[in-house]
């Protein structure tokens, strides 16, 4: 079953600002932490990143995006991590009072 989505597809290709939840990459001290207290994970690692992306696909899962201007290869967000998509701004575009 193939998700579409009109809004989202006006934007693929485009820039859009999304607000994500994350947690900061494993170390061994996270690691042993987790084993000895299964909330740590829930209460401690989660944060939220907040950036502009190129929004490169989407599908019933989640979100394919790349950092704007950095060459580097697309990266898959689950839609539950996912806790805001907004249009994003294009670069060459002027502001106007």
């Amino acid at each position: 079953m193939e998700y579409r989505n009109e809004l989202l597809d006006g934007w693929v290709g485009k820039p859009v600002i999304v607000n994500v939840l994350k947690g900061p990459p494993l170390e061994d001290q996270h690691i042993n932490e987790m084993v000895e207290n299964p909330m740590f994970a829930r209460s401690e690692l989660l944060q939220s990143r907040r950036a502009s992306f190129e929004l490169v696909g989407y599908d019933r899962l989640g979100v394919t995006l790349r950092l704007l201007g950095q060459g580097e290869p697309p990266f898959f967000v689950p839609w539950g991590a996912v806790i805001q998509i907004e249009e994003g701004f294009e670069e060459h575009e002027e502001l106007t009072h």
